[in-house]
């Protein structure tokens, strides 16, 4: 299985779509994983062509402290930036801000090392009665594809969704417990999918619709009269320290 999927992405190395450190991020984490060799995960053939696995270790951070903008333009991190394919967010006042009766979907551009990873935000709004907001895992760096975590506090639900070049199925939908402001968090390793609020995990199921992406992001639509910002916006490989940046959530 692993070396059909490096076979795969190497066309795509080939092609120009997927760069070379990608892969061998993927490989390395592999190797971490099993404690084997990535020749153990590469088809002989590229042996001689093949680098080496490049160990895992990317967390990215964004805070948003910075001047107002009408798009989100570079992260806190400074050496990544944020993609917006549904316009309509921007940063005010040192969070990202989604106008009443707007929508925003922005991806964050940078590779993490794994399609196993996580993805956390926080969540306020002055009534919060948006449609929904949340956060996106194993997010394409091309097309609409992306598992994510919607809050929808006006229906007091929360939904795993996945969307596949653009066309959405709902997962698995709760009707209870959200919240004016909370700090939510998508984890996929496999075909698992977990969610969590506050830390205390709410959604677990399986699905194998969408594979291999390693990027992230943020979205919301906003239905109602009041605003609604998100803020502390992380994303790393699994398994960070867990539940994963516990330290920008407790004692706030």
């Amino acid at each position: 299985m692993y070396q059909n999927d490096v076979q795969e992405s190497w066309k795509l190395i080939e092609q120009g779509i997927m760069p070379l450190d990608t892969l061998q991020r993927i490989v390395g984490y592999w190797t971490l994983q099993y404690g084997a060799s990535w020749h153990a995960f590469v088809p002989r053939h590229l042996w001689k062509d093949f680098p080496g696995g490049l160990a895992p270790a990317t967390v990215i951070h964004d805070t948003f402290n910075r001047a107002n903008s009408s798009t989100l333009g570079t992260s806190s991190d400074g050496d990544w930036s944020w993609t917006e394919d549904v316009t309509g967010l921007a940063i005010t006042s040192n969070h990202v801000h989604i106008d009443a009766g707007t929508a925003g979907r922005a991806r964050a551009e940078k590779d993490l090392s794994s399609a196993d990873h996580y993805v956390q935000a926080e969540l306020t709004g002055s009534a919060f009665e948006v449609a929904y907001a949340g956060v996106l895992a194993r997010r394409s760096s091309v097309a609409a594809t992306f598992y994510a975590f919607y809050a929808n506090p006006a229906d007091d639900d929360s939904q795993i969704v996945k969307v596949v070049a653009g066309t959405a199925t709902q997962l698995e939908q709760q009707l209870a417990g959200t919240t004016a402001s909370e700090a939510d968090m998508l984890r996929v390793s496999g075909s698992t999918l977990q969610a969590f609020r506050n830390g205390v995990r709410i959604h677990s199921l399986t699905d194998t619709a969408v594979t291999g992406f390693v990027r992230t992001g943020i979205e919301s639509v906003n239905t109602s009269p009041a605003d609604v910002t998100l803020d502390t916006f992380e994303a790393g490989d699994i398994p960070p320290i867990y539940p994963p940046a516990s330290r920008y959530f407790m004692g706030r």
